[in-house]
């Protein structure tokens, strides 16, 4: 560990995410400046043990653990990250018995370090709470008074970035879903019916689709697919992209617009009857 102040420290944190390539500050950014400064590996965990940022120190050969993270989106059972969650204290220098080594994982090395391993979990919290977990594993030296400190403060900031990140979230899906009813009302009775045969018929959210053959499936004219088709694009609810004789290849942007679309033709089902 360097010697370095507190305050050194901390301005060092605000100087890495200042300097962050991305447009606005993200828990990626924070994980990562924490990561630095503290020279630990760094995962911010969810209430369910999944890993929603992590980071690794620079000098540290994390491959596997980096390996395991990366195929399965969690850390490996000994961390037992969901037994933080059973209150909101922090906990300090616990020391790690196991190998950090993931058995699916293969051709890895017996161990990352031979290095006494010292793990600290912090909450993340908004108001009573809890919204994951930020854990530190460092390898060879304890964590001190400082860092304990720095980490305090990086929870509680990260605390208020997975609180905005969720605003957000509910705000972007209100959007969505606002944006494809106001596309679906803009639709006529054979362009619903139209869109609603093609998003039915989409894979994974895309898919490549024949106008003519859906025009004559359903008795109407392919310009009124066209024009369905053109109308939704222009509502940022899907992309699509001319493949000459294959057909239209089709992408949903805005998912809402699956749901709207199974709703609305069970409907004019119901109502044929």
């Amino acid at each position: 560990m360097q010697a370095s102040s507190l305050l050194d420290r901390i301005r060092e944190i605000k100087q890495l995410i200042l300097e962050s390539e991305n447009d606005s500050l993200s828990i990626e950014t924070g994980v990562s400046a924490l990561a630095k400064v503290l020279e630990a590996a760094v995962f911010l965990v969810n209430p369910g043990a999944t890993v929603l940022a992590e980071a690794y120190y620079a000098n540290w050969d994390f491959v596997t653990l980096q390996q395991y993270t990366a195929a399965k989106s969690e850390l490996p059972a000994f961390f037992n990250a969901a037994s933080f969650e059973t209150n909101h204290e922090s906990r300090i220098n616990l020391v790690l018995e196991q190998e950090l080594v993931a058995s699916a994982v293969e051709s890895a090395p017996a161990t990352l370090t031979r290095a006494k391993q010292y793990l600290a979990a912090f909450p993340v919290l908004e108001a009573s709470q809890r919204l994951g977990t930020l854990l530190l594993l460092r390898s060879g030296s304890q964590f001190e008074h400082s860092d304990v400190i720095l980490a305090e403060i990086g929870a509680a900031l990260l605390g208020l970035m997975l609180k905005h990140r969720e605003a957000e979230r509910i705000h972007n899906q209100a959007r969505d879903k606002a944006m494809a009813d106001v596309a679906f009302d803009s639709l006529s009775y054979s362009e619903v019916e139209a869109v609603g045969e093609i998003l039915g018929n989409l894979v994974e959210e895309e898919s490549i689709v024949v106008a003519s053959k859906i025009a004559d499936e359903l008795g109407i004219t392919r310009s009124v697919i066209v024009n369905a088709l053109r109308k939704f694009e222009s509502a940022g609810i899907i992309e699509t992209r001319s493949l000459g004789m294959k057909g239209t290849y089709i992408k949903v942007k805005n998912t809402y617009a699956l749901d709207i679309a199974t709703k609305r033709s069970a409907k004019m089902k119901h109502s044929s009857y």
